[in-house]
């Protein structure tokens, strides 16, 4: 089955996203967070356990960059949950014009 995402010229993108499970330890952020806001994060999945978005990342040789999420990443990291849910992003899929 293909990965689903942007189609053609015409810029369609698939309704239902790719998502994946990936150990944590493979994800990496690239920009500070707010432990304010991240405290605050932690709470809430603790309380609700569940994950409501997934993290958007790109592949980065074996590991993930995050380009969305960096303060779910880190509420998720500092639950010690071993596994986060992502929506991988091609890189090769992605222009700026």
């Amino acid at each position: 089955m293909a990965d689903p995402g942007w189609k053609g010229d015409n810029c369609q993108m698939s309704l239902v996203p790719t998502l994946r499970v990936v150990p944590i330890d493979s994800v990496r952020r690239h920009e500070e967070v707010d432990p304010i806001r991240v405290a605050d994060l932690r709470e809430r999945i603790a309380s609700e356990r569940v994950q409501v978005n997934p993290v958007i990342a790109t592949p980065a040789g074996d590991n993930y960059v995050v380009l969305d999420g960096a303060t779910r990443t880190e509420a998720m990291r500092s639950l010690e949950l071993p596994f986060l849910v992502i929506q991988p992003v091609d890189p090769s899929a992605v222009t700026l014009e």
